[in-house]
C-alpha cells in the first residue's frame, strides 16, 4: 500500500490537519479513520480520542508518494494558513521572496488575483506553495518519528518541476528561477 497525499491548494489547510481513509485500514479504538496530526507526537482521531498505537509515522516514512499540481490551482490566499502555523513553510516563502526580489508571499496571500493569475507569477507561486506544504508536512511528521521523504514524487505539467525540487534533482532557487522564466516565455508567446 502507498500513502499518496495530493498537494493541492484549495482545502490544503484542512488536509494539513486531517487525512481520511488512511492506508491499511488504520482506525482508532472508536473506529474513526480521520486523524488530527496537528498535535504533538500523539495522534488524535476525528472524535477527539487519542490512539498512541496507530503507527502512521512508520507507514508514511516507508511508503509515501506526493503528487504536485499544475497551473490553474492558484488562488488569492493560497499558502497563508500554512505560513501562519509552520516555521518550515515560512522559511520557504521568505526564501522565495529573497530569490525573486519581490514579495511573492504577499502576492499569494493578498493578490490581486489578476496579477497572481499571470503565468509569470502563477508558476513560481504554485511551486513555492507546494514546497511550503511539503516542508510543513516534513516538519510536523518529524514529531511522529522518522523523517518524511517521499519514495515517489510526480506532478502535472508545472508540478513536474516541483517534483524535481522535492526529489533533490533541482535546488529550490534554480527551480524557482526556472519556472519564473518558463512563465515569462509562455506569457510572451501568448502575447504574440
Amino acid at each position: 500500500e502507498l500513502f499518496v497525499p495530493v498537494v493541492t491548494h484549495r482545502g490544503s489547510e484542512q488536509a494539513w490537519y486531517y487525512f481520511e481513509g488512511l492506508p491499511g485500514g488504520y482506525k482508532g479504538a472508536c473506529g474513526c479513520t480521520s486523524w488530527n496530526l496537528a498535535g504533538t507526537s500523539r495522534r488524535e482521531c476525528g472524535c477527539g480520542r487519542r490512539d498512541a498505537t496507530m503507527g502512521l509515522g512508520d507507514t508514511i516514512s516507508q511508503k509515501l508518494a506526493v503528487v504536485f499540481p499544475g497551473q490553474g490551482s492558484q488562488y488569492v490566499g493560497m499558502g497563508k494558513g500554512i505560513y501562519e502555523v509552520s516555521a518550515a513553510a515560512r522559511r520557504v516563502f521568505h526564501q522565495a521572496d529573497d530569490i525573486l526580489g519581490f514579495s511573492l508571499s504577499s502576492l499569494c496571500f493578498n493578490g490581486p488575483g489578476e496579477e497572481l493569475n499571470d503565468t509569470i507569477n502563477a508558476q513560481p507561486a504554485i511551486l513555492t506553495v507546494s514546497l511550503a506544504y511539503l516542508e510543513a508536512l516534513r516538519e510536523r511528521w518529524h514529531t511522529l518519528g522518522p523523517s518524511v521523504s517521499p519514495v515517489v514524487v510526480a506532478g502535472h505539467s508545472l508540478g513536474e518541476f516541483t517534483a524535481l525540487v522535492a526529489a533533490g534533482v533541482l535546488d529550490f532557487a534554480d527551480g524557482l528561477r526556472l519556472v519564473r522564466e518558463r512563465g515569462r516565455i509562455m506569457k510572451e508567446s501568448g502575447d504574440l
